[in-house]
This record gives structure tokens, sequence and C-alpha cells, in this order.
């Protein structure tokens, strides 16, 4: 039995098995993604705030929720996201909810007929792609560039996917409400949360300083720096290289036995930037030997879909995007 992955994974589930057509989940690290691209289906991450989330219930102490999460749609059918967020962006939901922002839908239909300029993040040296998404992620560069669209690969080092994870799993540890309530109870952590809190742990420290011992207002002013500079590198990569937008494997593997998904870096980065993020399958595993096996070095962490992002507050660009694209899969 394979994982429909999570934290959405019920909703993915439920839509991939036709139980309802268009079902909603919440995302902090890749949870509406994830269980799109292992169940299958269309999954997309708004920026945050764009969809109103005011009320949730956090896991967190009050005013702790140093990275914000954000509700997204999960459907069989691309366009059926489409019809949703719109549908709340234009009911101004900010007019009921102070943690909306107020901006309108944008109408992009000029951009029906130019060919796109669309950069490709490429595998990262810490979190290796296994055979199944690196064919996925050549086979849809080739499908798009027949199409006539430009394809620029993006230098990985400049993309910081292990940066992010790192600056990530820091952000999550600074509150530790959750286990102080699992080591009071005595009840034992989930087997996926451990597996994935130990190869966080082993992460190589590359980006950050050493952090050990440090007071965690001194370590969160040092998150929220490293994280600004992860995103004015985006911002230069966007505006060197004139991108439309941005194409990016979602995870290292497709779905994987349970307990065994572990570290989610390519939906974690759009998480630091803050970009939406769509979910859109392509391509099918035939389930034959890949003459390329997967073998991890060194230093690697590792346990069939592609994801394409825009820049900050686009979801009418990026749905647009993710329409044209989702024409060739």
């Amino acid at each position: 039995m394979l994982t429909p992955g999570g934290s959405s994974g019920g909703e993915g589930a439920l839509v991939a098995f036709q139980g309802s057509p268009l079902s909603v989940g919440t995302d902090l690290g890749g949870s509406v993604r994830i269980p799109s691209l292992c169940c299958g289906v269309y999954g997309f991450k708004p920026t945050t705030s764009r969809l109103p989330y005011g009320g949730q219930q956090s896991l967190n102490a009050p005013g702790t929720d140093f990275m914000l999460a954000c509700a997204g749609p999960i459907s069989r059918d691309l366009k059926a996201l489409e019809v949703l967020v719109r549908a709340v962006i234009d009911a101004r939901p900010a007019l009921y909810d102070s943690t909306a922002i107020d901006v309108p839908w944008r109408d992009v239909s000029r951009l029906e007929k130019r060919k796109l300029r669309i950069g490709v993040v490429q595998e990262d040296p810490v979190f290796p792609l296994h055979p199944p998404v690196r064919n996925t992620m050549d086979e849809a560069v080739r499908v798009l560039r027949s199409k006539g669209n430009e394809l620029i690969y993006l230098d990985p080092g400049e993309c910081h996917v292990a940066d992010a994870t790192e600056v990530a799993w820091k952000f999550f540890g600074l509150d530790e409400t959750v286990f102080s309530h699992l080591k009071a109870s005595g009840e034992p952590v989930v087997r996926s949360v451990a597996f994935i809190n130990s190869l966080a742990a082993a992460l190589p420290r590359r980006f950050l300083p050493d952090t050990n011992g440090m007071d965690k207002f001194k370590l969160l002013a040092t998150l929220r720096h490293a994280r600004a500079a992860i995103v004015d590198d985006w911002r230069k990569i966007w505006q060197n290289n004139a991108l439309d937008v941005v194409l990016c494997p979602p995870a290292q593997s497709t779905a994987v036995e349970h307990d065994k998904f572990g570290l989610p870096p390519y939906t974690t980065l759009t998480n630091i930037l803050d970009y939406p993020s769509c979910i859109i399958p392509f391509g099918r595993v035939t389930g034959q030997p890949n003459p390329t096996p997967f073998v991890k070095a060194p230093g690697q962490i590792a346990p069939d879909c592609m994801t394409p992002l825009d820049s900050y507050v686009s979801e009418p660009k990026l749905i647009h995007y993710s329409l044209r694209l989702s024409e060739y899969s």
C-alpha cells in the first residue's frame, strides 16, 4: 500500500476516487500538493492570505506561526480550481476576514497566444530525483519546447531548494507546543513525523550559521534574514531571465510506502518564497525497470508530476499558465 500523501491526503484520495469533485486542503510545506501528486490530481497552493484562513486551528501557541499556512483546492479538473479560487477572490473575503488580502482577480486573457519563457528548477544535489520523476521532468521539457516555448534551466545553487528546506525546518522547530503535549501525555510521535524530523536533523548546514545554543529571539532574526535573502535571489532569477512561469519537480519521488515520505524540499521552497504553485499530473510510470538505477550518494537525502509556480500574488496568471501547460499532459 502506498501513501496518499499528507497532510491533506484524505482530500486527495477522496477526489482521486471521485468521492468529491472539489476539495479544499491546507498547505504549510506541501500539504495540498503532495497529496495531489501522490493521487494523480490537480492541487493549487495560493499565496498566503489570498484565500481567507482566519480562525483556523493552529498546532502552535498563539502568535508563534512563524511560517503561515494557506488553504488551496484539489480536483481532478484543473478548471474547477480556477472556478473556486476566482469565486472566493471575487467575493472580497477581506471584508469578512482581517487575515485576507484584498487584491482583485485579474484578467490575463492577453497572455493567451504568447509563447512562454519557462524556467526549469533542476535536481538539487542534496535531494536527488528518483528516475521516474527525472524522466517526467525531461519529457515535460521536451514537449513544452516542441510547442515553441523557451525553456531556461536554472542554476541549482541559485534556486536554494536545500537552503529553503533548512530554513523552513528551523522555523517549524521554534515552537514546541505540540511536542510538549505529546511528552506530557506519553503518546509516541507518529512514525512519519519522527522519520521526517530525523531527516531534518541530518540536513547538512550549508546556508545558515551554527544555531546551536542560539537564543530564540536571535534565531528568529537569523531565519527571517535568511528567508529574505532567498526571496531576493528569486526576484533576481525572475528579472534576469524574464520568466513567465517556472517548472519544478514537486517531490523527489512518486508515492511511497506509508510513513516513508520524508522531507518535501521542492514544495517547501514555494512556502518559503510564498509563491502560488500548482500540481499538474503528467505522464505515467510503466512499472518497467529503469535503465538508470537510483543510487543515493553520501550526503544526499532521499526516500510523477510537474509543478509550475509563479511569483507573489499572481494566482490568475499562474492558473492561466497551468491550464495552458496541462494541454500538453
